[in-house]
């Protein structure tokens, strides 16, 4: 084997331990995210409110349970890209096949789409609604 063949391979398995070491950081602080709306939740207090009281904490519960779910999206998706890892079809585009770029990834690990894709997909998506709110 020569050196050519080994380097992209060392190239592409530091790429990959770092995509991992970014998903694995970003996966312990959403589970900890996770963690601490389920504490605030069995903290709540409980009993007899006036009115007011009571409208504030349907309103926190409604956002605590609203971050929770957003938490959990999250922490599906990046366990997603981790099973991607070792088959290295994580940090390839979904839509186009390109390699999503590394600044990409630190800033959204879980990300499937290349910015050019994504972009593209949110336009359309503007499209469509505007054509269904006409």
């Amino acid at each position: 084997m020569s050196l050519m063949e080994v380097r992209p391979m060392e190239q592409g398995d530091k790429r990959r331990k770092a995509l991992q070491e970014i998903l694995l950081n970003k996966k312990r602080e959403v589970v900890q995210q996770i963690e601490n709306l389920m504490v605030a939740q069995e903290d709540t207090p409980s009993g007899i409110l006036d009115t007011g009281d009571q409208s504030l904490k349907n309103h926190e519960t409604d956002v605590d349970l609203t971050l929770l779910e957003m938490n959990n999206r999250l922490l599906k998706e990046i366990e997603e890209a981790l099973i991607k890892l070792p088959e290295n079809r994580y940090g390839i585009c979904e839509e186009c096949g390109a390699e999503i770029s590394a600044g990409r990834l630190k800033a959204m690990p879980f990300a499937k789409y290349c910015v050019a894709c994504k972009e593209r997909q949110e336009l359309f998506e503007k499209i469509e609604k505007t054509r269904t709110e006409a």
